[in-house]
C-alpha cells in the first residue's frame, strides 16, 4: 500500500497501486528535466491525473532507460480488475506514445496489480 495521490507519506489514507516498470531505448539523457512532460503525457494518455503517476525509480544504462512506476487510484482503495486491464493492455500493446525526441520505443517489463505479477510482451511505436 502506498499513500493515496496527493497526500503526504506520512498519511493514512493508504490505497493498492499498480505497480510497473517500463524499459525505454534511447532515452534523452537530459530526462531528468522532462519527467513532468513524461508523467503528463502518460496520465493523460492512460486516462488519469498527473497527479496519479509517481516515478519511484530510475536508471540509465548508456541511453537505455529503466523506469519504475506506481499508478494510484484517486477515489478508492484499489484500481478495478477492467482499469488494471486496460493499463496493462494499452502498455503491452505500446499504444502510449511519447514524444520521440526524448523517448523511444518501450517495453513494459513487470506489471503488478494487487501484488500479482502477469506475463509481458515487448512491443515499438513511432511518434
Amino acid at each position: 500500500m502506498v499513500p493515496r495521490p496527493g497526500f503526504a507519506y506520512d498519511s493514512c489514507d493508504c490505497v493498492y497501486p499498480i505497480k510497473l516498470e517500463l524499459h525505454i531505448d534511447y532515452a534523452s539523457p537530459s530526462f531528468l528535466n522532462w519527467t513532468g512532460l513524461f508523467q503528463q503525457e502518460l496520465a493523460s494518455q492512460l486516462g488519469f491525473n498527473t497527479i496519479q503517476i509517481e516515478i519511484t525509480a530510475f536508471e540509465f544504462n548508456g541511453s537505455n532507460l529503466s523506469l519504475r512506476i506506481i499508478i494510484g487510484p484517486l477515489n478508492a482503495v484499489r484500481f478495478s480488475v477492467q482499469q488494471a486491464e486496460t493499463v496493462k493492455i494499452n502498455l503491452e500493446q505500446c499504444k502510449i506514445r511519447f514524444n520521440s525526441s526524448l523517448f523511444g520505443n518501450y517495453t513494459l517489463v513487470q506489471f503488478q496489480y494487487d501484488g500479482l505479477p502477469l506475463p509481458l510482451g515487448m512491443c515499438f511505436h513511432f511518434f
